[in-house]
């Protein structure tokens, strides 16, 4: 198949394909309703020229019966002057009778009317019979008029013969114009729905493409099929993936140099304030201690962002999954006690209603997603508040809930929540410290494993977070067949 060089080419291309077969069907239309047209007008015709002959048919044959009569019963050869006048006019009204589309009984009529006006032709023929003859001549004459109007009354079965076949074929025509357009339309929708898929095809890649690149995934390379201008553009999205890419990756090995460069220093600078806290080098005024402790905090808050940095480059990188079965509730659960000191600090309090499953993950990257957002609802959690941790299965994923009772999120800040290092409004409120890495890190891994994840009810308190990733066949069977998914689905979980 040739492609068209341009989108636009293709595009006409599409249009002017489609639409033939919806002109061929518009043209065989205009065609039928013009042998309509041109039939009824014939038929018009045809009609007006069987009324003018059934009028001169039988006033012929009238008037030659008159003038037969009149010149027997008057014994007056004037008469027969007359006659040959009404006859000349009947035998040329004959003549065009017969140019009429008639069928074989009606012929038939016109040729007993032929002879039976050779009988009153031959009756008269030396003028005015004799006696004894004349009243034959007035009885064929008769029969002569009689036989006219059973020919006239044929002619009204011509009429209604082409009236009949104007109908027929009416009738045909508006049988056949829907199923001309219904084919038209199949077809024109046929091509419509190939070409859609053939101009579709190369944008849908295109938007892929774009889109794998908007969540910083550069390792597909851009391939893009269809006409040179979208193959160009493809190309130039392969560029700007490939420099893209290697931006990321000078990125990565600057943000690794950098936080290695400042743990050394940093490692003193915490190694000497603990000394001083320690009082090893001996007791510390109380403006002293005040400064100690402001460094030492400081200190541990810069640690920590190192260290978030680290971790968050090091998951940025393209290390292939480590896919094996998970239990659920331990892992979730391992989660839950590994934050038993913060939340006694605060006196939270969680709920955790988790389905019974195991689900093939990678545990270490899960762990990092649920983690952090445990870490994120502590955080945000007033004094005595309560954390809520729920697992199901839904359409055949697995969906997580993480919510607390906080501040809650703004609908404002959900455009940008799994933005890295981007903090939203509740950090002014609450006065909690971070770097933003957490969830940018959460949905980084929830996006490797096919799934999203996404804020439920933003704009409202209490922040809640839901997580869905996909199953596979085999999990997906093996829930079926345990009645999970049906007891989840059901609302039982």
């Amino acid at each position: 198949m040739v492609i068209p060089q341009t989108v636009m080419r293709l595009v006409l291309g599409c249009f002017v394909l489609t639409a033939i077969p919806l002109c061929i069907a518009l043209a065989r239309l205009a065609i039928n309703m013009n042998d309509l047209a041109a039939r009824s007008q014939l038929a018009v015709k045809r009609a007006e020229s069987v009324g003018a002959v059934s009028r001169e048919l039988r006033n012929a044959g009238v008037a030659i019966e008159r003038s037969v009569r009149q010149a027997i019963v008057l014994d007056d050869s004037t008469y027969i002057d007359e006659y040959a006048r009404a006859r000349q006019s009947f035998t040329n009204t004959l003549t065009r009778a017969e140019a009429l589309p008639m069928d074989s009984r009606e012929r038939k009529a016109i040729e007993d009317l032929r002879k039976q006006d050779g009988i009153v032709a031959t009756a008269i023929a030396s003028g005015l019979p004799p006696v004894e003859l004349r009243q034959d001549a007035v009885d064929a004459a008769i029969r002569l008029s009689e036989l006219s109007d059973v020919v006239v009354t044929d002619f009204d079965g011509v009429i209604a013969r082409e009236l009949s076949e104007l109908e027929t074929q009416a009738s045909k025509g508006s049988t056949q114009w829907p199923w001309m357009v219904g084919v038209a339309a199949l077809l024109a929708g046929v091509l419509g729905l190939g070409f859609s898929a053939l101009v579709s095809r190369p944008l849908s890649s295109l938007d892929r493409s774009i889109r794998r690149m908007g969540e910083a995934r550069f390792d597909t390379p851009v391939t893009i099929k269809g006409p040179p201008d979208l193959r160009s553009l493809g190309e130039r999205l392969e560029w700007l993936r490939q420099r893209l890419q290697s931006l990321e990756s000078h990125q990565a090995n600057f943000l690794r140099q950098v936080s290695h460069e400042l743990k050394t220093p940093l490692t003193a600078i915490r190694e000497g304030s603990e000394l001083l806290n320690d009082r090893v080098t001996g007791e510390l005024s109380e403006g002293q201690e005040e400064v100690v402790r402001i460094i030492r905090e400081n200190s541990l808050q810069l640690q920590k962002l190192i260290n978030d940095l680290l971790t968050y480059q090091q998951h940025r990188s393209a290390v292939p999954l480590k896919i094996a079965s998970v239990y659920l509730p331990d892992l979730i659960q391992s989660v839950v006690d590994s934050h038993r000191v913060p939340i006694l600090a605060k006196a939270l309090s969680t709920r955790v209603h988790i389905v019974p499953v195991t689900l093939a993950l990678d545990q270490e990257r899960i762990r990092v997603v649920l983690d952090n957002l445990m870490s994120n609802a502590i955080k945000f959690s007033p004094k005595g508040g309560q954390i809520f941790f729920a697992a199901r299965i839904v359409s055949d994923q697995l969906q997580i809930d993480v919510s607390d009772q906080g501040p809650g999120i703004s609908l404002a800040d959900k455009l940008r929540i799994f933005e890295s290092f981007f903090q939203g409004e509740a950090r002014a409120v609450t006065n909690v410290k971070g770097t933003g890495l957490g969830l940018a890190i959460a949905r980084d891994f929830v996006i490797a494993h096919g799934g999203d994840i996404d804020v439920i009810e933003a704009g409202k308190p209490g922040g809640r977070f839901r997580v869905r990733l996909p199953l596979d066949e085999v999990a997906i069977k093996t829930l079926r067949e345990s009645g999970v998914i049906s007891a989840s689905e059901r609302g039982d979980t």
